[in-house]
């Protein structure tokens, strides 16, 4: 049995992940069933090198606590970065998008800061784009990168209960409609994250053909 594990903890993430993935034959696993597991310091400058840090990290303690061991031949490591950045704000909330007002800060804290930047200077680009960085690490030990965006703009008034983060303040100009107005199966085929999840799959389709040689 494949097993792939997801390097997060945050629930929305981790169905969007599952969502996708169930065409495959995988065991889906995430740090939600490591409750000891200590998630690294996300010091990279992109997204990409978060999603490199994660994806280690998460491997050197699979390898630490032996459940690398005997099935290493099917145990995929996959971990992403994502977030917001906005022209306007000289590309922030970028890498800081879960933190943007603080360590522990939860959406609506985000979201806060993030509109009251935009009331306070009706002058500002209100140009955004969403990024998702993902690697994924193989059974063979090598590594796949894919990066992945979804461009829109900001808007000060929310709309929308899907999604999750920013979502109810990205508006898409095709579609006349906020990411958190978008039904589940619409978000996936147009987000940041259904484009690298799509991706994604490709990549794991031909790595299973292999493994399974």
């Amino acid at each position: 049995m494949k097993t792939i594990v997801i390097a997060s903890k945050n629930k929305h993430k981790i169905n969007e992940i599952g969502q996708m993935l169930s065409a495959l034959a995988f065991t889906t696993q995430s740090l939600l069933d490591f409750p000891d597991y200590v998630s690294p310091e996300e010091t990279g400058a992109t997204f990409l090198e978060n999603a490199h840090i994660k994806a280690q990290t998460l491997a050197d303690y699979l390898q630490k606590n032996s459940l690398q061991g005997s099935i290493h031949r099917t145990l995929y490591i996959l971990a992403d970065d994502s977030g917001l950045s906005c022209k306007g704000l000289k590309g922030a909330p970028g890498v800081l998008s879960a933190r943007f007002a603080g360590l522990h800060a939860g959406d609506n804290k985000n979201n806060q800061k993030l509109i009251g930047a935009f009331l306070n200077n009706s002058e500002l680009s209100r140009a955004a784009h969403y990024t998702c960085a993902m690697v994924i690490l193989l059974p063979d030990k090598t590594k796949k990168e894919i990066e992945e965006r979804c461009y829109g703009k900001i808007v000060t008034e929310p709309k929308g209960s899907n999604g999750f983060g920013y979502d109810p303040y990205f508006f898409l100009e095709k579609h006349q409609r906020t990411m958190a107005e978008l039904s589940p199966e619409e978000k996936n085929s147009i987000s940041h994250r259904g484009k690298a999840l799509r991706n994604l799959l490709k990549e794991l389709k031909k790595t299973s053909k292999t493994t399974e040689k």
